[in-house]
């Protein structure tokens, strides 16, 4: 286990104590015993392909906390904004519970014209092509 990613989870977590936990650092110490593990193991497999996704802010972190949405790692008003943005409409929380594969097959297809767009802010010869279809 990365130790970066250690620190990170569990501040995430302490940072969430009082909204998720009612304040009680002994439920949130045990919430993170319980969860570390595979947490961690997920932001590693992440780190180890240069990806870490959970420290940005932007659609590139909402798309990927959505396909790992059973190990929350962000804060969720800053992934739910960010997933609105993303599929480029006002999203309801419901949504992602109620329709899931519904809402990551939607997020899978504006996540590659998010991509493509990126490109093109970056690689002057990308944004020609697009503009001369």
């Amino acid at each position: 286990m990365e130790k970066e990613n250690v620190n990170y989870y569990i501040q995430f977590v302490r940072n969430q104590q009082n909204s998720s936990f009612g304040g009680s650092a002994l439920n949130c110490d045990e919430y993170i015993e319980e969860t570390i593990h595979d947490a961690v193991a997920m932001m590693d497999k992440y780190s180890a392909q240069g990806n870490r996704w959970w420290l940005r802010h932007d659609e590139k972190m909402a798309y990927f906390q959505l396909k790992e949405i059973s190990t929350m790692i962000v804060d969720y008003t800053l992934f739910m904004e960010n997933l609105s943005r993303l599929l480029n409409r006002p999203i309801q929380s419901f949504e992602v519970g109620q329709n899931y594969w519904a809402t990551l097959q939607e997020a899978n297809e504006c996540y590659k014209i998010w991509q493509a767009e990126q490109l093109g802010k970056h690689d002057p010869q990308a944004t020609e092509l697009t503009m001369s279809k």
